[in-house]
């Protein structure tokens, strides 16, 4: 099976994507902005966001952030996304 890559990944259907990350996923981090609550997942070779409604199960969106946003967005370093990424393997 080849490798996947995030160009692979965008061009699956919303709800291959959702199938993928939740079958063969690893949960790693929960974080609410003012509209949603965002599920960090980790799948083979790459991290993915799914960001849900506020008080509901509704997809918003999925998406495949950078290092740098990851980062950002849940205030750790690169050697701690390294070492979320290790729990995965």
């Amino acid at each position: 099976m080849d490798t996947l890559t995030k160009k692979n990944f965008k061009s699956l259907t919303k709800t291959e994507q959702v199938v993928m990350v939740i079958n063969s996923g690893k949960e790693l981090l929960t974080r609410q902005n003012n509209d949603n609550y965002i599920k960090l997942y980790l799948i083979p070779n790459m991290f993915v966001e799914i960001l849900y409604e506020l008080n509901k199960s509704t997809i918003v969106k999925i998406d495949t952030p950078t290092i740098e946003k990851l980062m950002l967005n849940y205030n750790i370093n690169k050697d701690q996304l390294s070492q979320l990424k290790q729990g995965y393997m």
